[in-house]
């Protein structure tokens, strides 16, 4: 039945409005071609033609896609080496700046016709949708969309004209094409350096950020595979070198997801790569504990005896906020840091990372055998959480002595029989905030100090851990001519041992733990404050009412404020200390100020207090020396309120205080005061003797004599 026109006009109507809108909406660059009028119709097959042609050109060209330009994928754009100054044929599709696309059947490049010099010169290579010679500085490959520039040089890369794309940099030299580096923009993500791995080809997760990496310039730039740990339609496998290929010269950044990826080949990450995980690492605290593993893992799953991560003759690498597993394999360390000096490895940055179910090493830096070649210089760990899984594994070891100026902050070690093994190390070594929890193995050991050059520790401890003979700190090694070594604020959940011949400042070390001095060596230790006895592992300590705790042969210990435990805790608390003579412990004070005194003051303030004294031991024999006088001088004088009462020694010997007959005689005196008298004689010379002591009493008018008082009287000699 036919419908009334009156109520077919308000949904013509309708239809009008919405193409109206529709068309606005979605308006085009070039002119829609019309055929429905006089001069379109004449032209529509042309007009079509170039509508066809360039709108989806310039609508790409509207998009920030092609500020270089990009090669298809598959696109070719490269040859290769020549022992001539004559390309291999090479083909190219791509799309220019402007978003045309360009496509050349494989053609050569005769670098001779192109004026470029055949003896050294280097060449840039573009194609282009144009057609003009020249084209700026390049000049066309006649019949070809390629173009050359032969004149900028090496240093410049020079201004690309409109409407192109780059291609590659040409190396030439003796009449050849020498080398060809690929400068063409191969993805549609490096317009900022950052491409996304899940557009790259590939099986697996490890393929495509290796396909990834392969497109960056030799600038560098950024893989962001997190993409691929979503919706699981990418196996999670890194089952290839994502670095192999990769030059040493081109930094790199990495970014992986939240999830776990198997991992079956070591990676080998270049110079200043950056590995970046996502999410906040995390991991059981002990076997049973409550934190569950969240963030990026790599779990091995690959052959026993190999690191998961070897960064090898790299520099400035880093690694952040990943967890890796070694799934209990046998010898598989999860970071192994070495190399041959080739180039100096340094300012490498490993924070925020979890390393566990290691049966060997968690962190080993320097390699097998420790190489003296291999330079490791400034480097920083921090944030580490190591879970060993094993009765004989370390933590991390350094076993090269060249690892320099290093910092180690924030580092939870549980679970293996050593937290931390400087074997080898030169320069300083700064340990922070280091605890160790549990050790396996009787002999356990937080951290183990073989050989380094300078080692300050703060602020760290080893809760009680380990067999019957664990360590908290233990130097293992004769270390001569080496700098003092610092440790500060630790906790001692176990013992000290120092066996070895090193220079140590101790202060404020606590803990419920005995430290000790293991016999047959002869360190050297200044103790700040430190809670507790310094005793001997091959003797039964034993206290001296003075020093507190006696240590084996040859050591020496200077403590200043002594805590120890026992009848004469703080009398002394400064208490300068050698077991022997061997090396006399000096003390000297020094004062520059002109016509001053150089000395040492010495009171004591409370109630009944005497100013000062001076005293060796109350168990064996003891003295006081001034030694090696010199002529003339007086180095010990002991003056009381009145100067010419003084008691001088000398060269020569004791100079008594010196009077004449008139001041001395009919003076009282305590019995033995003994003064010079400069004219006393005996009463009668001749007969002064010890049967005849009337006869030496003292009168005047001699030519001087020693004066005695004795009984009452002087008597002269």
């Amino acid at each position: 039945m036919r419908r009334p026109l009156r109520l077919l006009l308000p949904s013509v109507l309708a239809f009008l409005v919405v193409a109206a809108v529709l068309y606005a909406a979605n308006t085009t660059i070039n002119p829609v071609p019309d055929p429905n009028t006089p001069t379109g119709a004449a032209s529509y097959s042309t007009d079509m033609s170039r509508f066809l042609t360039q709108e989806d050109a310039a609508r790409q060209g509207e998009l920030p896609l092609f500020v270089d330009g990009v090669i298809a994928q598959h696109g070719g754009g490269v040859h290769g080496t020549s022992m001539s100054m004559t390309s291999p044929p090479f083909a190219t599709t791509g799309y220019t700046t402007a978003g045309n696309r360009v496509h050349q059947v494989a053609a050569s490049i005769n670098y001779s016709a192109q004026t470029c010099a055949a003896a050294t010169s280097t060449a840039w290579v573009m194609a282009s949708a144009q057609t003009l010679s020249p084209l700026g500085t390049f000049l066309r490959v006649p019949g070809t969309a390629y173009y050359t520039d032969c004149s900028s040089g090496a240093a410049v890369r020079p201004t690309l004209p409109a409407d192109s794309l780059w291609l590659m940099k040409v190396t030439l030299s003796a009449g050849q094409i020498t080398a060809v580096e690929d400068i063409a923009t191969r993805s549609l993500d490096v317009t900022a350096t950052v491409v996304d791995a899940a557009r790259f080809p590939g099986d697996t997760l490890g393929q495509k950020v290796q396909a990834a990496l392969a497109t960056l310039p030799p600038a560098g730039g950024t893989v962001d595979a997190r993409r691929l740990y979503r919706g699981g339609l990418t196996n999670l496998l890194i089952d290839v070198d994502m670095f192999a290929g990769v030059l040493n010269t081109t930094p790199v950044q990495v970014l992986f997801g939240v999830g776990t990826a198997l991992q079956t080949v070591t990676q080998t990450p270049p110079n200043f790569a950056a590995i970046v995980c996502d999410g906040n690492s995390g991991a059981p605290v002990a076997s049973g504990g409550p934190f569950a593993i969240q963030g990026t893992v790599f779990h091995w799953q690959g052959a026993p005896n190999l690191p998961m991560w070897h960064f090898f003759d790299t520099t400035q690498a880093s690694m952040t906020n990943c967890l890796l597993n070694a799934n209990v394999v046998t010898g598989v360390t999860p970071i192994v840091v070495d190399g041959t000096e080739n180039p100096r490895g340094s300012l490498h940055i490993f924070s925020g990372l979890t390393l566990y179910n290691f049966t060997d090493k968690g962190i080993w830096i320097g390699g097998a055998g420790g190489s003296a070649t291999t330079h490791q210089t400034t480097m920083r760990l921090d944030r580490l959480h190591l879970v060993g899984n094993g009765p004989s594994n370390t933590g991390i070891l350094v076993n090269t002595p060249n690892v320099t100026n290093s910092r180690f902050s924030q580092i939870l070690v549980q679970a293996t029989n050593k937290g931390i093994h400087l074997a080898k190390a030169a320069g300083w070594v700064d340990i922070q905030h280091l605890n160790c929890t549990d050790l396996f193995g009787v002999v356990a050991t937080c951290l183990q100090v073989t050989n380094v050059d300078g080692l300050s520790v703060r602020d760290s401890g080893h809760e009680d851990s380990g067999g019957t003979d664990a360590r908290s700190i233990y130097f293992d090694a004769t270390q001569p001519n080496q700098s003092c070594h610092q440790i500060e604020n630790f906790f001692l959940g176990r013992k000290l041992i120092v066996n070895a011949n090193p220079c140590l400042v101790t202060r404020g070390l606590y803990g419920p733990s005995q430290a000790i001095v293991a016999s047959g060596f002869s360190p050297r230790i200044v103790s700040i404050g430190d809670a507790f006895p310094w005793g001997n592992i091959g003797t039964v300590p034993v206290q001296n009412a003075y020093t507190g705790w006696l240590t084996n042969t040859n050591t020496q210990i200077t403590r200043i404020g002594q805590l120890s435990a026992g009848p004469n805790i703080n009398q002394f608390p400064v208490v300068l200390e050698s077991d022997t003579n061997a090396v006399p412990v000096a003390l000297r004070v020094i004062s520059n100020a002109t016509g001053s005194f150089a000395g040492i003051g010495l009171r004591n303030l409370g109630p009944g207090g005497s100013d000062w004294a001076m005293q060796a031991s109350t168990s064996n024999g003891g003295d006081w020396r001034v030694t090696n006088l010199n002529s003339g001088l007086a180095p010990v004088i002991v003056e009381p309120t009145a100067q010419a009462n003084s008691l001088y020694v000398n060269q020569v010997g004791v100079q008594l205080r010196t009077v004449a007959a008139a001041s001395l005689l009919g003076v009282s005196a305590p019995a033995g005061t003994q003064v010079f008298c400069v004219d006393c004689a005996p009463t009668t010379p001749a007969t002064c003797g010890n049967v005849t002591q009337g006869a030496c009493i003292c009168v005047a008018g001699g030519t001087g004599s020693p004066a005695v008082r004795v009984q009452g009287q002087w008597f002269c000699r």
